[in-house]
């Protein structure tokens, strides 16, 4: 089923939008939050909190709005299925290396793997940190209040989930309703879209090391964390983490989302396990696929290249493109990217690199070097800004 046939719910690329909406009245747009218990005041502050300047919080890359957006194919997810259902931890464990996210604020968007029948759209928000919170200070002493470690953008990153309202959802937020003690929902609104309860920030891409201080936690926190992580990654609650994997989940820390306020009573709430399934495991396997070299970027070029010369008295304006980024049929082909031609005579108008290995090889065609290079902003700004977007397919068969 390709996405043009998705007659039951919103069309790819939408999920995006209908998020940025709900941000702005979260408490009373994202479906499932009215679960949870949360005082007046807590409420208060946290649309406060919001309105802050997010470089302040150490989210600088937090907007949404801003975020480079990856359309998802169904193709793609077919194809990596059977890798993510099946596929042994070392695979699993090589894939988390080299997922680092291809830029500092980005968005995921895909039709949901686990459903079978009618999915709904599921979307990521991934985003760079530049403080961490830090609960353990000198010799074990727990903060009071988590203190912030200030870190460069790239070594920690958020992940937040949100996804397409559906049935099951509707299911799942009764059972969290009637475990919590509260009357079954009466919404006033149509809530198209929601946020998962659990979020996470990982430093496994840190150049620095390992920088998340967990702290200490009950044997009830111990289970849960661990059974959660098992769930992300194996899918399975009864599953083992191998050495190597219980190294690389330990690097990744979670809890409820920031809309929930942190009491006994929202951490007590349902955890329904068949929603965290692979969540985390379809993250990395998609991102890991993005950074091999055999993925190639189609940017759409047009007009002719520009002369040498340069000139200085333009008007700025912006542009938006959408790049096609496709998995070729050959997966051991090494394609080299193709370059945007220049068409602006006076210069290149700022744009968005995306983050990616670059690979030196000797004169037989082999490897001896890789350096990753960071994602970062190119051109210039005073002549405009060209914003770029991704749709991820799967090559063309005759391709």
């Amino acid at each position: 089923m390709s996405e043009q046939e998705n007659i039951y719910g919103m069309e790819i690329g939408d999920l995006k939008q209908e998020v940025i909406a709900a941000l702005q009245r979260p408490f009373v747009k994202f479906y499932g939050l009215d679960s949870f218990q949360a005082s007046k005041e807590w409420k208060a502050g946290i649309k406060k909190h919001y309105k802050k300047d997010a470089a302040a919080r150490g989210r600088p890359y937090s907007d949404l709005k801003k975020a480079i957006s990856y359309e998802v194919s169904e193709e793609v997810i077919d194809y990596l299925r059977p890798s993510v259902n099946k596929g042994s931890q070392r695979a699993l464990y090589n894939a988390m290396l080299n997922a680092s996210p291809r830029h500092y604020n980005m968005w995921l968007e895909f039709f949901d793997p686990k459903q079978h029948q009618k999915p709904s759209l599921v979307g990521y928000h991934i985003s760079a940190l530049t403080n961490v919170p830090m609960l353990e200070g000198p010799k074990g002493r727990q903060y009071i209040t988590p203190r912030l470690l200030p870190t460069k953008p790239g070594n920690v990153f958020t992940l937040d989930r949100y996804f397409e309202v559906n049935s099951s959802q509707h299911k799942l937020n009764e059972d969290r309703r009637k475990n919590a003690g509260l009357p079954p929902a009466n919404h006033k609104i149509n809530q198209l879209v929601g946020v998962s309860p659990n979020s996470t920030y990982t430093d496994i891409w840190s150049k620095e090391g390992p920088l998340i201080h967990h702290g200490e936690k009950n044997g009830l926190q111990i289970g849960s964390d661990s059974l959660v992580k098992k769930l992300w990654f194996l899918g399975d609650a009864d599953g083992e983490f191998s050495p190597d994997m219980e190294c690389a989940v330990s690097r990744w820390n979670q809890g409820l989302n920031n809309f929930i306020q942190d009491n006994e009573v929202n951490s007590s709430i349902y955890l329904d396990q068949a929603e965290e399934v692979h969540n985390y495991s379809w993250v990395v396997a998609i991102m890991s696929l993005m950074n091999f070299d055999w993925f190639v970027e189609e940017p759409i070029s047009t007009g002719i290249q520009g002369s040498k010369s340069k000139k200085t008295n333009v008007t700025p304006y912006d542009s938006y493109h959408k790049v096609k980024l496709t998995v070729p049929k050959n997966k051991g082909m090494v394609v080299a990217p193709k370059q945007l031609k220049r068409i602006e005579p006076y210069g290149v108008r700022e744009h968005d690199v995306a983050g990616h290995p670059r690979r030196y090889k000797d004169e037989y065609g082999v490897v001896y070097k890789v350096i990753n290079i960071a994602p970062h902003k190119r051109g210039n700004p005073k002549l405009g800004r060209v914003t770029k977007d991704y749709v991820v397919v799967k090559g063309d068969k005759n391709e």
